[in-house]
């Protein structure tokens, strides 16, 4: 299965999930715990400055000349899970934590932030920034908050956030991601809601079958053209 993907500065294709794999444009290259990897599965992958950032369940790992090791930035996460992990206009990588807050790289100080800075919750889910360079963050807790640079604003219910409607979106089984993002204007706030498509079907093709009808296996098989692949 595959849980992301990224394509590097020379073209090549990474894809994260059971493992890593790297598509270079003939070959395949798959990378495990025996590669270096400290376990199997890969949920993110930043590229910064031509260094791969792999978030995984244990602990951080970065892909650097052909080898893998344990970023220093790692030594200053406390040993905390990391749920997601950002790359900012400035280079400073955010790592959001299952319990413990946001945690900001900048490449040799590490800056920690939770409810006791105003971060909303300490529990993060997701992590962006805006084209006005105020990073969000959506967390657990039913809230949202943003940071600009000094001080955290949190929007809740209150101010018109409503984490049903992202419930509802997930429900329609359409999309894969649901993220929520706000723009400062004139008059306040506004939340947009981007989404990610699962993909679809384009076309089924059965091959090698010389004995059994294709009218005979496609009574079997549920998939269909033009469904989402789920």
């Amino acid at each position: 299965f595959t849980l992301t993907t990224h394509r590097d500065s020379a073209g090549a294709l990474w894809i994260g999930g059971r493992g890593l794999t790297r598509f270079a444009g003939s070959t395949f290259d798959h990378f495990t715990i025996q590669d270096g990897l400290v376990d199997f599965y890969v949920g993110q992958i930043i590229d910064r400055d031509g260094v791969l950032w792999l978030n995984q369940v244990k602990r951080e790992t970065v892909y650097e000349n052909g080898r893998f090791s344990v970023p220093e930035a790692y030594e200053h996460l406390g040993g905390h899970p990391i749920r997601w992990q950002h790359l900012d206009h400035e280079a400073r990588l955010w790592f959001g934590s299952h319990s413990h807050g946001v945690f900001r790289w900048d490449g040799r100080q590490m800056t920690h932030f939770t409810t006791a800075d105003g971060l909303g919750h300490n529990a993060i889910r997701k992590i962006a920034q805006t084209a006005d360079g105020h990073v969000w963050f959506g967390t657990d807790g039913g809230v949202v908050s943003r940071f600009d640079g000094k001080v955290f604003q949190t929007l809740s219910r209150d101010d018109g956030l409503n984490g049903q409607a992202i419930r509802d979106i997930y429900r329609l089984g359409h999309f894969q991601d649901v993220e929520v993002l706000g723009e400062q204007d004139g008059s306040g706030v506004v939340l947009i809601f981007r989404v990610v498509e699962k993909p679809s079907i384009r076309e089924v093709i059965f091959q090698g079958n010389e004995r059994v009808q294709i009218d005979d296996i496609t009574e079997v098989v549920t998939l269909q053209p033009f469904t989402l692949l789920d």
